[in-house]
């Protein structure tokens, strides 16, 4: 009764609603975390909204993690999209490049490409392999 009178109360805990940790695992690997976040406060409102760190915190706990590719393409993204600020024209930038060989021809995989879309360009001959 005393806790009461003085305001005391449980926390009110919010659940991940299903759908948007099945939009989380889709969508980790091309989409940053401030995106994701507007993308939750408009579909899933919570009282107190939604931040970055529950973002983080959700992929920790799926054991979710992206790796350099993945950054690298979530960055060209946001440039594109006016986000993240243009390229610093002094500033040569590094640029990844993975090469995937197949059939023992070496192949470019551009930024964003998955394997699966390479892997299809080069069965239907709409890509060559690069020289060595």
């Amino acid at each position: 009764m005393k806790a009461y009178e003085l305001g005391l109360q449980r926390i009110k805990l919010e659940y991940w609603p299903v759908e948007a940790v099945d939009y989380l695992i889709s969508n980790y690997k091309i989409m940053g975390n401030v995106e994701i976040v507007e993308y939750f406060n408009s579909m899933f409102p919570k009282s107190k909204g939604w931040t970055t760190s529950h973002i983080d915190k959700k992929l920790e706990q799926l054991h979710l993690k992206r790796n350099k590719r993945d950054w690298y393409s979530i960055i060209e993204r946001n440039r594109l999209q006016g986000r993240y600020g243009n390229p610093n024209p002094k500033k040569n930038g590094r640029q990844l490049k993975v090469i995937v060989t197949f059939k023992e021809k070496k192949y470019l995989l551009k930024p964003g490409q998955s394997k699966e879309e390479l892997f299809d360009l080069i069965i239907t001959n709409k890509v060559e392999p690069i020289e060595n």
